[in-house]
């Protein structure tokens, strides 16, 4: 039972942190010292579909901390897997030794 639990832990962090990352919402882009009055009667484009090729991307504490939390489940669920990988190797060269 216990070895499974990180299989389910990995797993509910992966999912947990996606749903938190791509339900974030995006803050606004006119915030900071940058955001002066556009001289040509332009708004500054959000995003590139928007339209925009250079501008910038802003990420809410919320997205990070999901995308983290993601990459977290993703370690769990990586060395869980390697864990199993090395077992079976291991199991395989002391078959190997043991016939020889």
């Amino acid at each position: 039972m216990l070895r499974h639990v990180w299989w389910v832990l990995g797993a509910v962090l992966v999912v947990g942190g996606l749903a938190v990352a791509l339900t974030a919402r995006t803050p606004a882009a006119d915030v900071g010292w940058f955001a002066y009055t556009p001289l040509d009667e332009s708004s500054w484009p959000t995003s590139w579909a928007d339209g925009g090729s250079d501008s910038a991307l802003f990420v809410s504490r919320q997205a990070v901390i999901g995308w983290a939390v993601a990459a977290v489940g993703l370690l769990a669920l990586g060395s869980g897997l390697a864990y199993v990988l090395g077992r079976r190797a291991g199991r395989r060269a002391g078959e190997a030794t043991a016939r020889a």
